[in-house]
């Protein structure tokens, strides 16, 4: 997506009460850039892309560091230092947060509206039935620079 569609996504993001991202500076078009925490670089990316914090909003990344030991499926326990740095990482370049329940944030990326609206049902459905992809989830699968935050088509 280009620099003018990501920002009138963004726009309309906000209009339509989801979430608003703020942008870190990176001239990385179409994207956030990598994770540059080290830390969460390393643990997060040891099982799954890492993504970048401004996907979802501070509740979101709370209520998952909340419980790494059920991590989708997963037991994905930290040390208490470590999963310390990767949430304060995380919270504090997290998006800012419009019409998301506090109390009950989403803890997947999936179920952010802007999520929703931007890949649709089709496109859920083509990354479910494609073998390369697998998964709505796996970014890399259809953005190849999601890794280093680059979600440009």
């Amino acid at each position: 997506m280009s620099r003018l569609l990501f920002n009138l996504a963004a726009a309309a993001t906000i209009a339509f009460g989801g979430v608003a991202f703020a942008e870190d500076g990176n001239e990385n078009e179409g994207g956030f850039g990598a994770v540059m925490d080290p830390v969460t670089q390393a643990e997060c990316s040891a099982c799954h892309m890492a993504y970048p914090p401004q996907l979802l909003p501070q509740q979101s990344w709370r209520g998952i560091m909340r419980d790494l030991s059920n991590h989708f499926g997963e037991d994905a326990s930290l040390d208490a230092k470590t999963a310390r740095n990767i949430e304060n990482y995380l919270v504090s370049n997290s998006a800012r947060a419009r019409g998301v329940n506090a109390n009950n944030p989403p803890l997947r990326i999936t179920e952010m509206f802007w999520f929703t609206r931007e890949h649709g049902q089709r496109l859920r459905n083509r990354a479910a039935g494609n073998a390369n992809i697998g998964s709505i989830s796996n970014c890399v699968g259809c953005h190849g620079g999601a890794a280093n935050g680059y979600f440009d088509d």
